[in-house]
């Protein structure tokens, strides 16, 4: 009997030393990977965020702001370029007597990265530290689909001040139907607060530290007669709050081009590096804060371009340094929609590195 209860203690004593040990043996959190399809739609009619680490996605209708007030570290404001919206500055302060919009040309555009580089907006400085210059501006509020011609029309605005966390406002209708004031309180927890002459200050942009990369419609010069812009497509890094972007690019030396023939477009793809990278190459090749270090690169629209054949890079691999310092390789797989062939459905692979 003395025997069997000893037999039973050192069973016991074992399975306990057992669990101890398992219990002090770290933990080790799955690696994150998997693909993404984002939905922006062939018209461009949808704004996507995408948080890498959570596997997450926020989609909001590319129309529904027309200003972007900056929330921190500045009063810069946006226009919406992924609706095709424009700036013009009359230089005059006196609101009731701009009734009428100039010509297309002597409308300015927000730079394409202006969402992570507030220097870059087509309204610029309107003031200092608050202070109001009281310029009368005129917006061209785009089209009511991004991609398409229908023109929205045009407001004219003052903006009054910057005050304790308040923009303050005044716009109009060019012929002063429809004047009104807005007092936009800004939310800190976004990099921007966004506004809607229709609807007031709208819901855009997840908080700070919630998504890593925008995929959104932005206006660029088009390839027509100069002065002409269309709405094209690019990715933005939230470089405002901290991501940082390397890229390996194979192809590093090839001219750009949209030629066939061309070497870049005959770069096969199994130059890529995609599966060898590791988090060693983002620190040697160095982490870029330029918002646009993704941006439309990795794709390009092949002559002849009626014919709607996007090429994508899917040698270009992109290191991306999250502001929680998450690591992740990412490389884009397609632009159209693997199931419908429709464009505006880029698809990319990403996985972290650890």
């Amino acid at each position: 009997m003395f025997i069997k209860k000893m037999s039973y203690l050192a069973l016991s004593v074992g399975l306990l030393a057992g669990c101890s040990k398992n219990n002090d043996a770290p933990y080790i959190p799955p690696v994150i990977e998997g693909s993404k399809t984002v939905a922006l739609g062939a018209d461009l009619q949808n704004q996507v965020f995408v948080n890498l680490a959570k596997q997450e996605m926020v989609s909001v209708p590319a129309g529904s702001w027309d200003l972007a007030f900056q929330s921190e570290g500045g009063t810069a404001i946006r226009v919406n370029t992924g609706k095709k919206s424009a700036v013009y500055i009359s230089g005059t302060t006196d609101f009731a007597s701009v009734t009428k919009a100039p010509a297309a040309a002597a409308f300015t555009y927000d730079a394409p990265e202006a969402m992570s580089d507030p220097s870059k907006t087509a309204i610029g400085a309107w003031g200092t530290d608050g202070v109001s210059k009281n310029l009368v501006y005129v917006i061209n509020l785009g089209n009511d689909l991004p991609a398409s011609s229908n023109a929205i029309g045009y407001k004219k605005m003052q903006i009054m001040g910057y005050q304790d966390g308040v923009y303050s406002l005044k716009y109009a209708n060019l012929d002063g139907s429809e004047e009104g004031t807005a007092e936009i309180a800004v939310n800190k927890q976004t990099n921007y607060t966004y506004y809607s002459f229709k609807n007031g200050v709208v819901n855009v942009e997840p908080d700070k530290d919630k998504w890593d990369l925008a995929f959104a419609g932005v206006t660029v010069a088009g390839g027509g007669p100069p002065g002409s812009y269309v709405v094209s497509f690019a990715v933005t890094s939230n470089t405002l709050n901290g991501t940082r972007v390397a890229e390996d690019n194979p192809g590093k030396g090839l001219a750009d081009s949209d030629a066939p023939e061309d070497p870049i477009n005959q770069l096969p793809d199994n130059v890529s590096n995609f599966d060898k990278i590791t988090k060693a190459d983002y620190n040697t090749i160095g982490g870029s804060a330029n918002p646009l270090e993704i941006g439309r690169d990795w794709y390009q629209i092949l002559k002849p371009h009626g014919d709607g054949i996007y090429k994508v890079y899917s040698w270009r691999t992109y290191i991306i340094k999250t502001a929680a310092d998450q690591y992740f390789k990412l490389k884009f797989t397609a632009y159209k929609s693997v199931d419908t062939g429709e464009k505006g459905y880029p698809s990319f692979e990403y996985k972290e590195l650890q």
